[in-house]
């Protein structure tokens, strides 16, 4: 990382307001991330429940997936929208909150904002909500599209895993057996539908609608369609952006599980590898006066191309060693296939050696190695790794000074990162 850079990302972490409370969207959304791979796994393995929530989808095909009552057209009255019947679980409402972040993020990224509008009468969901039958997490909501003045209803279906063949019952949501419908199948996972309803728009031409299904191998499908709502009455919006925005959140359920399986196999926590780190620098350089204020705690250094991949987290604190100002850290990289043992290339991979100013490797033993990892970008920064093949993690500890020659050496990081985990 640029040490110029990596001061910035220390700035902002210790100068962040305080956390916010538990009830944030922050917070649930992460909670959401980590409640995927529960949630599905208890979902796949109930057959007796996915059978009679199949037999619900038959029953009411017509609430769930395709038709109900759109929602209202520009400047119609939204005042005696309803509120949800029921609060959801937590679990339910962390979830809802993934979707909906992942979904507004993407379409924005095709022109398209929400209205947050609904029909008088109709529940106010406000983004994604779950529904117990026939099972699964519902989007409906009006997207806009300023440049074109188009309109339209989009709703997306993120449909829990049921018996049966998931292809067939894409194609069932889909109704590909309607004379009005094209359906086809992209690269054998995502299923491309695209109707005109019979009713007519403001200039008289029939509303077009599109939609896309994907699918994982659990069996949850992801229903993703939008219908035009009068404006120009036409869709400039595509099946294939459709397609895109349902494998965004297949992307994200897939991403949150893999987290989760991190997470559950770390042999520590976050909060335990910070105790480590600030009982090592206070053993191996007694004299360093780390800054207790705010709380140290691990961050996302986002896209930063020396450590923003591999899924690393860093933990920063400034410090005084010797009368010189420093910042020192924390880095934790999950490794993809732990076990698989290490050696030169991989464990260079994790150290980033490819936007280094240079690296040294070292083996410690049979299931551990380590890399010494110099950059000069703007100052000083020095990083000792080691690669736990054995753990599946890279664990480090770096200083970054502003001058040549930091009063820390590679011999006393070797010393810290020794002590944590």
């Amino acid at each position: 990382m640029n040490p110029h850079r990596m001061r910035e990302l220390f700035h902002d972490a210790l100068t962040a307001p305080a956390p916010t409370p538990p009830s944030s969207t922050d917070d649930i959304v992460a909670a959401g991330r980590r409640s995927h791979r529960r949630r599905r796994a208890a979902q796949a393995g109930s057959g007796t429940l996915a059978a009679a929530a199949a037999l619900a989808l038959a029953a009411f095909p017509a609430v769930f997936g395709q038709g109900g009552a759109a929602p209202p057209a520009e400047g119609e009255e939204t005042t005696s929208c309803q509120t949800p019947p029921a609060a959801p679980t937590e679990e339910h409402a962390a979830a809802a909150a993934v979707y909906t972040e992942v979904l507004v993020d993407r379409l924005s990224d095709i022109g398209g904002t929400l209205d947050h509008s609904c029909a008088a009468g109709e529940v106010d969901y406000d983004g994604f909500h779950y529904e117990p039958h026939p099972g699964g997490y519902r989007f409906d909501e009006t997207a806009v599209f300023s440049e074109t003045g188009e309109r339209a209803r989009l709703t997306v279906d993120v449909l829990d895993p049921m018996l049966g063949p998931p292809m067939e019952r894409m194609e069932d949501l889909a109704g590909c057996s309607s004379i009005e419908e094209t359906c086809d199948w992209k690269d054998g996972v995502l299923l491309i539908e695209e109707e005109h309803r019979t009713g007519e728009g403001e200039t008289g031409e029939p509303l077009p609608g599109f939609g896309a299904l994907t699918g994982l191998g659990d069996g949850t499908i992801v229903h993703v369609r939008m219908d035009a709502l009068g404006g120009p009455g036409a869709l400039s919006t595509t099946p294939e952006q459709l397609g895109e925005l349902a494998r965004a959140l297949v992307d994200e359920i897939e991403s949150s599980a893999m987290e989760e399986e991190i997470d559950a196999s770390a042999p520590w926590s976050e909060e335990e590898l910070i105790e480590d780190f600030t009982e090592a620098v206070s053993a191996v350089l007694p004299e360093a006066a780390l800054e207790s204020e705010p709380p140290i705690v691990f961050v996302d250094p986002g896209e930063d191309q020396d450590y923003g991949e591999d899924r690393t987290a860093v933990a920063i604190a400034s410090a005084v060693v010797d009368g010189q100002e420093v910042e020192l850290f924390l880095q934790k990289t999950p490794v993809d296939s732990p076990g698989d043992g290490g050696g030169r290339e991989v464990a260079e991979h994790y150290a980033r050696c490819d936007h280094a100013a240079a690296c040294e490797f070292l083996e410690v033993d049979d299931s551990t190695s380590r890399v010494h990892r110099t950059a000069t970008r703007g100052g000083t920064e020095l990083t000792s790794l080691e690669f736990r093949a054995g753990d599946g993690w890279v664990l480090g500890v770096g200083v970054v000074f502003s001058g040549e020659t930091p009063p820390v050496d590679f011999a006393t990081l070797d010393a810290l990162v020794a002590r944590i985990g």
